[in-house]
């Protein structure tokens, strides 16, 4: 059985401290009662992949946006202790930037190939992007570089998964 996790998407599973979160302690109880072939897949925490977090009524810059010593440190290092071979993926969910509010695609192929230089390198990870420029050849290549798979979406803002598979490999009659 595989399962997706994605309320890992709001907190880290430990705190600046070392102090174990909630969720680790979720996480933890949930390895006791896995069964061998069992498997997870964990969304990243918001706070390593969002540009902007909502703060009351808007959003605010994420200063700790694509911190690879959070994430390592905070993150993927607790998960692979505590899942060890039950843990099957992470899923990086990039939120959708409005048109006033993206910065060009060569900006986040450049951004996201110095994090995956600095993080350990995973043939786990998957980033989901739900704004529909970014899926453009330079973000691909930095993927392709660091083993990152593409998480084909059907969300409000992309286009149908036809056309986004169309983008990546141009077959989309192999769908």
């Amino acid at each position: 059985m595989s399962v997706n996790n994605d309320y890992t998407f709001y907190r880290l599973l430990l705190e600046k401290d070392g102090k174990p979160t909630q969720n680790f302690h979720v996480f933890r109880n949930y390895r006791q009662h896995m069964k061998e072939g069992d498997l997870l897949l964990l969304k990243v925490p918001q706070v390593i992949i969002a540009r902007k977090l909502r703060r009351g009524a808007g959003f605010a810059e994420n200063d700790t946006y694509l911190n690879a010593g959070i994430f390592t440190e905070q993150f993927y290092e607790p998960a692979k202790e505590i899942l060890g071979p039950g843990l099957h993926g992470f899923i990086f969910e990039q939120e959708y930037h409005v048109k006033n509010d993206r910065f060009p695609p060569a900006k986040l192929a450049q951004d996201l190939d110095q994090f995956f230089s600095k993080i350990p390198r995973d043939p786990r990870y998957h980033i989901e992007l739900r704004t529909e420029a970014y899926l453009a050849d330079l973000v691909f290549e930095v993927l392709k570089k660091h083993g990152v798979g593409l998480v084909f979406s059907h969300w409000t803002w992309l286009s149908p998964l036809r056309k986004q598979f169309t983008k990546v490999r141009g077959e989309a009659d192999e769908l």
